[in-house]
C-alpha cells in the first residue's frame, strides 16, 4: 500500500518552467551581452531545475564574462519571487490530497527550496505537504536526507515528475514513478520512452485517475 509520495515542483505541482526559462533568458542575456535564443535552448537543454549558479557559471565560461556572481543571483531570485504566483497550480492536486490524508507527501525540487515554499503557503496548498526539500542538482541526495528523517520505505513509496531528473530518481529508487507530461519541457523526449514501473501520462486528469486507483491497491 502506498504511504508516501514525491513530487517535483515544477511541471507538477506549478506550471512554472516556461516562466522560469524566460526570467533567466531574460536577466542572463542582460549581464552576458550573449543572445536570448542562444541562453534559451541551453536553459531548455538542462531543464530550469539546475541550480542558477550553475547557468552563471557556464554563461561565464561561454562567454569569457567575469560579473559577480552575487549581483547576478540576486537579480534572479527578486524576479523569480515576484513572477513565481503568477503560475497556475495542478488543477487536480487539491482532489488528489482529499483522496487520503494520511498519505504523506512530499516535494523534491531541484529549484530553490524558499521560492517553492513561499509559493505553497500564498496558494494556501503548504498543508498538503509534510516537507520540501530542494536547491539540490541530485534528487537522490535530497531523498537520502528526507528518507533519513522520516524513514522513508521506498516499498510503499510513489515518484511524480516530469523530467529525466525524476526518471534518473525512480530508476535509482527502483520504485513506481509517474511522469506526467502536460507542462514538461522534455515531453518530446519522454513521450517514447518505455521504462519498467513508470507510467507516462499527458495530462493531469489522467494523473488524477490513476493515483485515486494506486492508493487503493
Amino acid at each position: 500500500m502506498i504511504k508516501n509520495v514525491i513530487f517535483d515542483f515544477d511541471g507538477i505541482i506549478a506550471d512554472t518552467n516556461k516562466l522560469k526559462i524566460n526570467i533567466l533568458t531574460n536577466i542572463l542575456s542582460k549581464y552576458f551581452k550573449y543572445p536570448k535564443k542562444n541562453i534559451s535552448n541551453l536553459l531548455v537543454k538542462s531543464s530550469p531545475g539546475l541550480n542558477r549558479l550553475a547557468y552563471i557559471e557556464m554563461l561565464q565560461k561561454i562567454t569569457s564574462r567575469k560579473i559577480d556572481k552575487k549581483n547576478i543571483l540576486k537579480s534572479i531570485n527578486k524576479e523569480m519571487l515576484d513572477s513565481l504566483l503568477q503560475s497556475k497550480i495542478n488543477p487536480y492536486l487539491r482532489k488528489m490530497r482529499e483522496y487520503n490524508t494520511k498519505i504523506n507527501w512530499y516535494i523534491i525540487t531541484s529549484g530553490n527550496e524558499k521560492e517553492v515554499t513561499f509559493f505553497l503557503k500564498k496558494k494556501k496548498i503548504d498543508n498538503c505537504f509534510k516537507d520540501v526539500v530542494g536547491g539540490r542538482g541530485d534528487k537522490y541526495l535530497s531523498f537520502l536526507n528526507l528518507s533519513k528523517k522520516y524513514k522513508i520505505n521506498r516499498k510503499n513509496l510513489v515518484v511524480i515528475g516530469d523530467g529525466n531528473r525524476d526518471l534518473k530518481l525512480i530508476k535509482k529508487l527502483s520504485c513506481y514513478g509517474i511522469l506526467v507530461l502536460k507542462w514538461s519541457l522534455e515531453k518530446n523526449y519522454l513521450k517514447y520512452l518505455k521504462v519498467s514501473k513508470v507510467e507516462i501520462l499527458n495530462n493531469f486528469r489522467s494523473l488524477n485517475t490513476l493515483y485515486k486507483k494506486i492508493i487503493k491497491t
